[in-house]
Order: C-alpha cells, then sequence, then structure tokens
C-alpha cells in the first residue's frame, strides 16, 4: 500500500516524498506552476527521474478531475 509524507527540502521547498510498503522511498511529487501561470504537480522516481504530471481540469459540465500525463 504505501504512504506518502509532506516535506521541505534544505532550501525550504515543499515535496511529497512516497514510501512503499517496506519503507523505501519510491519517488516525490512537487507542485508547479507552468509559463500559463497554471499549477500541476510534477512526479518523478526514486533515481529523480520525471515520470509524469497531474493537473486538474474542469470539464465542460464543470466538473473537475485529474488527469495524469
Amino acid at each position: 500500500m504505501g504512504r506518502s509524507e509532506k516535506k521541505t527540502d534544505w532550501l525550504g521547498n515543499e515535496y511529497i516524498q512516497h514510501y512503499d510498503d517496506d519503507d523505501n522511498k519510491i519517488g516525490t511529487s512537487v507542485e508547479k506552476t507552468d509559463w500559463y501561470g497554471d499549477k500541476y504537480t510534477e512526479h518523478r522516481n526514486e533515481n529523480y527521474e520525471k515520470t509524469g504530471t497531474s493537473e486538474v481540469k474542469t470539464n465542460w459540465r464543470d466538473e473537475t478531475y485529474t488527469e495524469h500525463r
């Protein structure tokens, strides 16, 4: 099942550290803002390689959902 924990790096930047069932670090998630001012979350694996992004969006019925890429 694993777990996630909110942390702060030595520069004061917040991130989410993800752990597996054995409490091994398996990746991180960081909130970011793109050039247009839209917020998204960047996901990285335990080797700090980018594995994807998540973004909250709204459909034509004004319902929100999270899009993963």
